[in-house]
């Protein structure tokens, strides 16, 4: 059942050796400062088609000059993952340029029902619900939110002047915009929920479906959804003191470093994909996938993964991402 929707505001995390960073008041839109509608074709052409939205809301003089790269770099990284995504949907992005974030964060506006587990409500992202029902559960208002700090777009991003192509070669010193955001809207999507750190455990009556493919063994947070360990060949490590991601800088999940989904950071020069251990977890979450990962390519995963860990140890420095996203559910 769908009463009012409401934001789970989570507090900063701690011991991590990442900056963190806190949620800002949602700026008006009447300070909309450019609207870029997007469409393309689902790849399986039987599927409807997926459209975009994308407002740049607010920010400085010098990041609003940002605003059309923001814009198609946000796209391009909604293509990443709509292509392995079964349907279509009419996605409305918001875009806040904000000095209350220290570098970027996003999250769903609100989530979806899904279902009872014993005596627990289980909810997904609203984008989630919105790809696997047809359903838009916040109608005519934005579907997500992805905050950026203005200083972070003018002087650490790298905006790809052709962001579909994703062949020009990333600057050494910049961390690649397309990549960020793609991260992001992982966020967005399923890698979210409710789980209580302090009290290493997720509330008594609800939890998201992230939450609920999880499991704590006295010390660390792993995923254990199906698909997820078939493809890593065991529990998945969720990055220590900063849920909702995966990998950590050493010992578990170290061999993950490379993902786009890590905890730890986006490595400046390195341009991150949807890997295929991301879309096996999505699988678990329930999310209506087009593409399922087979278990033959752990292989090649891991090779991946390993890959681009290595390419960013050679860096000379990282940006880190975001350590909360924002959780929220109509309950």
């Amino acid at each position: 059942m769908h009463r009012t929707a409401h934001i789970c505001r989570r507090p900063p995390e701690r011991g991590t050796g990442l900056k963190t960073l806190s949620l800002g008041t949602l700026l008006t839109r009447a300070t909309r400062a450019l609207l870029v509608t997007c469409a393309l074709s689902c790849a399986a052409g039987a599927h409807a088609a997926w459209t975009y939205t994308i407002d740049v809301l607010g920010g400085s003089p010098t990041a609003r000059s940002f605003n059309r790269a923001i814009a198609s770099n946000v796209a391009a990284a909604l293509d990443l993952w709509t292509r392995h995504l079964a349907g279509g949907a009419a996605i409305e992005v918001e875009i806040e340029l904000t000095d209350h974030v220290v570098r970027a964060g996003g999250h769903s506006l609100t989530s979806g029902f899904v279902r009872h587990d014993g005596g627990r409500e289980v909810y997904e992202q609203g984008v989630a619900y919105e790809i696997r029902t047809g359903l838009d559960p916040n109608g005519a208002a934005a579907d997500l939110r992805i905050q950026l700090n203005s200083d972070y777009v003018a002087n650490e991003l790298w905006f790809d002047p052709k962001p579909k192509r994703r062949g020009t070669i990333v600057p050494v010193d910049r961390t690649d915009a397309v990549s960020l955001f793609a991260h992001e809207l992982g966020h967005a999507i399923a890698f979210n929920g409710w789980w209580d750190e302090p009290q290493d455990r997720m509330p008594l009556d609800y939890g998201s479906t992230w939450d609920l493919n999880t499991y704590y063994d006295g010390s660390m947070l792993y995923f254990t959804g199906a698909a997820a360990m078939e493809l890593y060949g065991g529990w998945v490590p969720v990055t220590a003191g900063n849920n909702w991601h995966i990998g950590n800088a050493a010992g578990a999940g170290s061999d993950l470093l490379g993902d786009l989904m890590s905890g730890v950071s986006l490595y400046r020069g390195t341009r991150y994909e949807v890997s295929a251990l991301d879309l096996a977890m999505l699988t678990d979450m329930g999310v209506t996938m087009a593409t399922v990962p087979e278990p033959q390519t752990a292989l090649l995963l891991a090779t991946g993964l390993a890959a681009l860990a290595g390419l960013g140890r050679r860096r000379s420095g990282a940006a880190a991402d975001c350590p909360r996203p924002t959780c929220a559910r109509t309950g």
